[in-house]
């Protein structure tokens, strides 16, 4: 389980400076439904890597929506495809350009537990390189769990991460009490 039952969420640890710790970036907790959460002020080439984590609330949903992230809030360049476990079924989501962390498709409202990590520096030892994600989340809605991953790539070699946009598929579906944290590697 990613997140025990809780019944607040927790304040965020104090930071760290040993490399190879997290150090907290911004704590978020939605206080009104919403579709975007940003997190600005950020510099991924010195960063060089996220984790976020975070509760999902979201309402009933009739067909399968998404959370997705945007690097600099544009989802140009963003590929992906995952797998999700629901009943001791497997099934393949297909490869998208939108840049999911989760897929939503709750029957009933509920929330998602997810973690997503983000390679955020655009080189490494002077060599370009695409920024990858992947993502975990569980389903908690009463019932059956179901579980989802994603993995991607941000096709992009030029541009340094100086913010990161959390956006729903559809308008104001993240609802009051979800909570995100983003958390940054600490360097020497």
């Amino acid at each position: 389980m990613l997140f025990p039952q809780m019944t607040a969420w927790p304040a965020p640890a104090a930071p760290s400076s040993a490399q190879g710790k997290l150090i907290l970036v911004e704590h978020k907790l939605v206080a009104a439904n919403t579709t975007t959460v940003t997190f600005s002020g950020l510099n991924g080439d010195s960063d060089r890597a996220y984790f976020l984590k975070g509760v999902l609330v979201c309402p009933a949903f009739g067909a399968a929506q998404s959370l997705c992230w945007r690097p600099n809030g544009g989802a140009a360049n963003l590929f992906e495809s995952g797998i999700s476990l629901s009943a001791g079924v497997i099934s393949a989501i297909g490869a998208t350009t939108v840049g999911r962390i989760a897929v939503t498709a709750l029957a009933v409202a509920g929330e998602y537990q997810l973690e997503c990590w983000i390679q955020a520096s655009k080189t490494e030892n002077a060599v370009a390189r695409r920024r990858t994600w992947r993502s975990f989340a569980v389903a908690s809605a009463g019932g059956t769990p179901a579980m989802y991953e994603m993995s991607g790539c941000w096709n992009e070699t030029a541009t340094n991460i100086t913010s990161i946009d959390l956006t729903h598929t559809v308008a104001a579906n993240i609802l009051n009490g979800s909570v995100f944290t983003l958390y940054k590697l600490a360097q020497t």
